[in-house]
This record gives structure tokens, sequence and C-alpha cells, in this order.
């Protein structure tokens, strides 16, 4: 029996031997055994196929974040810009509609001086026609042959068609007939 003891000593002995160099071996080969994260890399081993991608993906993620908080900085900075050319837009839009204003209020008084003036010169043309109209025909004929035709003209259109033609007949014959003829055109 005590032989029987020392083999079954001795296999246990070979056996642990064995089992030893065979743990010598894959601690040396395998760096999971080897390095002191032995059990956290297990643990990531065990993880499902998910985990394992979003451990992978976090990178990837923090990439995209930085590019999403980078546009969103663009993008705050053109709407501060589009901003500030709007207020420079409504500024110069108030400057427009005061000079639109203004341009209004000078047509206004230009409009109105216009109408003065033509009522100043009808009043002038109006004194002027009753001096004619006052004066003897030859004395008016006289005076009508030294104007211009157009004035001549202007003038006798305000007249009586009676002392036109008594002004008219002591005119010489050509300026008469000019006169005449743009009279009818007007009319």
């Amino acid at each position: 029996m005590k032989m029987l003891n020392h083999k079954f000593l001795a296999s246990l002995i070979i056996i642990k031997i064995v089992l030893g160099f065979s743990f010598i071996y894959m601690v040396e080969f395998n760096p999971i055994l080897s390095s002191g994260d032995a059990i956290a890399s297990e643990e990531q081993t065990d993880l499902p196929d998910e985990a394992k991608k979003e451990i992978n993906d976090a990178p990837e993620e923090k990439i995209e974040l930085r590019f999403i908080q980078k546009k969103k900085i663009e993008l705050d900075e053109k709407e501060y810009a589009l901003e500030k050319k709007a207020e420079a837009l409504l500024v110069i839009q108030e400057d427009i509609n005061k000079k639109l204003a203004l341009i209004k209020q000078l047509r206004n008084e230009i409009t109105n001086k216009v109408i003065e003036q033509e009522t100043i010169e009808n009043e002038k043309l109006k004194h002027i026609v009753k001096a004619y109209s006052a004066m003897k025909p030859r004395k008016a004929a006289s005076l009508v042959e030294k104007l211009d035709i157009g004035f001549a003209v202007e003038i006798l259109s305000k007249m009586k068609a009676e002392e036109v033609g008594n002004i008219l007949s002591n005119v010489n014959i050509e300026k008469a007939a000019k006169i005449s003829k743009n009279l009818a055109e007007m009319k």
C-alpha cells in the first residue's frame, strides 16, 4: 500500500507540475492573464455586442459632439451677423423714410411755388390784356408787331374777339396771318 500511495503522490506532483507549466505558458502568451486588468478584460468580453459597440463608438460620439458644438457656434455667429445686418437695414430704412418725407415736403413746396408763380403770371397777363384792351386799336397793333408771336398769341387769346379783330386789322398782314393761325390752333 505504501507503494500505491507513493505512486499516487508522484502522479499528483506530476499533474501539479504540468498544470503549473501550462499556467505559466498561458500567462506568457495571453495578455489578459498577465495584466492587472484581467478581471476587467474578462468582464468586457462577457458584455453583449451592443455594449461593446457603445464602448467602441464613444470616441466617435465625442467627435460628433465637438463637430455639432462647432457648427452651433458657427450658426450662432451667423445668426448674430444677420441680426446686426437687420438692425443696420432698419436704420437705413428709417433714414430712407425720413428722406422720402423730406422729398414729399419739398415736392409739395415746389408745387405750391409753381402754382403761386403761375397765378402771378396769370395776374400779370390779365393786367397786360386789360391794358391792351383799353388802348386804341392802332396803338395796340403797333405794340403787337414788336412782340414775339407766341406772347402776342397768348395776350390776344385772352381778349374779346371784337378787340382782337380791331387790333389785327392794324397789324402787318404777314404777322397778322401767323397770329391768326396760332390763335386758331389754340382753340
